[in-house]
């Protein structure tokens, strides 16, 4: 019975995964662009930050107090979080207009670009899992946003690159 019971709550567990990685990779796709996108201008090196408990130290002496500067931080990372996300989404919005406007078809970028937002979205959903154990008091979580970034400034390269030299 106990066996059963387990079972049943892992194929719920990776059900809801599941769901979670296609609302996310949906909204990765929803980014429909009738023009050439600019690039990213946003600065995500504070979200690096955000969640580091190095000087959560000096708030110790009030449990109360830390809860608070955690919960804070963790909406200002979830915020951060949503920014990151509408920009990758504009930025392959544009690149697929530069692909479907271009005279050359370019069948390895289409397939690396689907690769990149897939991963991108395993990566947004296992942050938010993170930030899910943070908010439930594991502090050890390590959440590396580097990727994150990095596949902004990918896509950011790629949106530069084909576009026309600027006058």
């Amino acid at each position: 019975m106990l066996l059963i019971f387990v079972a049943a709550l892992l194929l719920i567990t990776v059900g809801c995964a599941g769901i979670h990685y296609a609302i996310r990779l949906n909204n990765l796709n929803a980014g429909h662009v009738a023009r050439l996108p600019e690039t990213a201008r946003r600065s995500y090196s504070p979200m690096l930050r955000l969640l580091s408990d190095d000087d959560i130290e000096i708030a110790s002496a009030s449990p109360e107090l830390v809860r608070t500067l955690r919960a804070e931080r963790r909406r200002i990372f979830r915020s951060y979080l949503r920014c990151l996300s509408k920009d990758y989404s504009r930025l392959m919005g544009g690149v697929r207009w530069i692909m479907v406007n271009s005279s050359v078809d370019r069948p390895e970028l289409a397939s690396l670009l689907s690769r990149q937002s897939r991963l991108f979205a395993l990566a947004m959903c296992r942050i938010e899992w993170k930030l899910a154990l943070h908010a439930m008091g594991v502090s050890k979580v390590a959440i590396d946003t580097a990727g994150l970034v990095g596949a902004i400034e990918n896509l950011t390269g790629i949106v530069n690159v084909f576009s026309p030299a600027q006058a």
